[in-house]
This record gives structure tokens, sequence and C-alpha cells, in this order.
């Protein structure tokens, strides 16, 4: 059995996101936006790994950090500026997430379940429906509908650094949250289903 592209995720190849795609048939997905109209942000700093750095958005601006503290083992936590809590991830087995007010706590395999012939996730965020597809270096998060389905955001990874770009729409929905915590999730390297 071929591995799923979500084990691949940390792969240097790049595929095209029309042949990644190709995959569901003939689903009618839409294309990403060129980079320009995309919200951008960065794991900035990571010490040692992004499970320690700032999540850092247009003009530098710090959005939030990600936290690993050795005093709260097995746990990872996304931090408000000031300091709040907005997301954890409970690495102990089976490993838990949670994102405030979109996710509530539950196993990592259920918040982004693989379809049968693995070759997308399917999430669930306040009762929408997404899909998030692999491209090799590259995962793509769409709203799911039945007749169409509309891009929200590209995450990437290129010389150990991890990028989010996301449309406004996305941005307002909060979904750059649920974004870093699934390249937590898919970083750590664990297979979640």
């Amino acid at each position: 059995m071929s591995p799923s592209p979500f084990e691949t995720w940390s792969a240097t190849q790049r595929v095209s996101s029309n042949t990644a795609l190709g995959a569901f048939g003939a689903l009618p997905f839409q294309n990403p936006p060129d980079a320009s109209v995309l919200v951008p942000f960065r794991m900035a700093e990571p010490n040692p790994s992004v499970a320690n750095c700032d999540v850092v958005g247009p003009n530098n601006k710090l959005q939030f950090r990600v936290v690993t503290d050795p005093a709260m083992p097995g746990y990872t936590v996304l931090k408000a500026a000031n300091d709040e809590s907005l997301a954890t991830i409970e690495w102990r087995e089976p490993a838990k997430v949670e994102v405030r007010g979109l996710i509530p706590k539950q196993r990592a395999s259920d918040f982004f379940k693989s379809s049968c012939d693995r070759r997308y996730r399917a999430m669930a965020i306040q009762s929408r429906e997404y899909v998030l597809v692999s491209t090799g270096g590259t995962l793509l998060l769409y709203t799911a509908g039945s007749k169409s389905y509309e891009f929200l955001a590209r995450t990437s990874q290129q010389a150990g650094s991890c990028t989010a770009e996301l449309t406004q729409s996305a941005v307002s929905a909060n979904l750059l949250q649920v974004c870093i915590v699934t390249i937590l999730l898919l970083q750590n390297g664990r297979k979640f289903n």
C-alpha cells in the first residue's frame, strides 16, 4: 500500500494543485487564487522546532505563540499575545486537540478524519464541513459542498519554516488557529488514521 499524502507532507517534491485535485475526479474544486490576494502568516523563530515559535502575520505582527512548555510535558498550547490559551494539543495516546470556540476537545484522528482512499481529510468546524488535500509539500483547505469546494487556505513548509496563506474569509472565520494546529499535528510525524 502506498503511503498517504499526509505521511509525506514534509516531502520536498512539488505537485501542482490541479494534479492533486484530479484525484477527486470531476469534483468542482476552486483553484487557489494568486498569492497576492491571500493573507500570509508564518511560524517564525522555531526553537528548536515549530512546537515552540511565534506565528506572525502581515508586517511581522505577532498573532500568537506556539508553546510546548517542559513544565507541562505532553501539551502544546497556542497562546494569544495576552497569554490567553487559544488551542491545545494533548500528545498522550490517543492525541487530542481543542481550539477554543471552534473545535471541542476530541481525538486528533476524529478532528481530521482520513477518507477511505486516504487522499484527503475531512474536518467539521462549527457544523461546517471542510476538506484538507495534500499536494506533497502543500496542504490545501476547502469548504466541502455538494456543488463546489471553495478554496480557503494553503499551508506549506520549506527549509524548516512553515507558512499559512488564508483568504480573508478564512481569517474572519478564525481558521488560522485550525491551520496551525493541523501543521503541528502533521509535523509531529504520528499517524492519526
